[in-house]
This record gives C-alpha cells, sequence and structure tokens, in this order.
C-alpha cells in the first residue's frame, strides 16, 4: 500500500483545497452582493439627495434668478456678474409661499452681506 496510501493522502489535501476554494468563492459571491448593494443604496441616496437639492433651489432660487438672468440678458451690461448682483440685492423675491429653507445635516449655506 505506498501508492494507495499516498493516493488517499493527496486526495485528502485535494478535497482541502477545494472546500478552502469554494470558501473563498462563496466570500467572494457575497463581497460582489455587498458591493452591489452599497452601489445601488448610495446611487438611491443621491436620487434622493438631487430631488432635495432640486426642490430647494426651485423654492428659493429660481424665483429670484430667474427673472434676475433675463433682466442680465436684455441689459447686456459690461460687467454681467456685478449687475446681476445688485439686480438680485435691490430686487429680492420672497420664497414660494409656505416653503422654508432645507439644510442637509452636511451642508451649510452662508449668506453673503453686501456692504
Amino acid at each position: 500500500g505506498g501508492v494507495a496510501a499516498f493516493l488517499c493522502h493527496v486526495s485528502a489535501h485535494i478535497v482541502s483545497v477545494l472546500c478552502a476554494m469554494a470558501q473563498v468563492r462563496g466570500f467572494l459571491e457575497a463581497e460582489q452582493k455587498s458591493a452591489e448593494q452599497l452601489a445601488l443604496d448610495s446611487h438611491k441616496q443621491f436620487l434622493a439627495e438631487s430631488v432635495s437639492v432640486q426642490q430647494y433651489l426651485d423654492e428659493n432660487i429660481v424665483p429670484s434668478l430667474l427673472p434676475a438672468l433675463n433682466a442680465v440678458a436684455a441689459e447686456r451690461p459690461e460687467d454681467p456678474v456685478g449687475w446681476l448682483a445688485d439686480y438680485l440685492a435691490k430686487n429680492k423675491v420672497p420664497p414660494l409661499v409656505g416653503t422654508a429653507p432645507r439644510y442637509s445635516k452636511t451642508t451649510t449655506i452662508r449668506r453673503l452681506s453686501t456692504s
């Protein structure tokens, strides 16, 4: 039995290696699923934040900025940014009725005062 014992020994090692490979494969598949779920969750969070950013801008910025952009386009001043800043300071439009600024936990919005 030297050859038979050797083959039995080698077979046992092969089975051990195959089991280890199966465990690694299972681990990799679980990691891939976790990574896919993480990407999906991140995408969902991004969409939710995008909606809230879009809503914030629509409610609080667009009512003032759109008329100002139309005015600067019609006027075509030499310093359009400065002209726009002056126009916005003089022609403040209140936010839409019943809306309040929405601030996220990670975003700080600072009001810039003009002298």
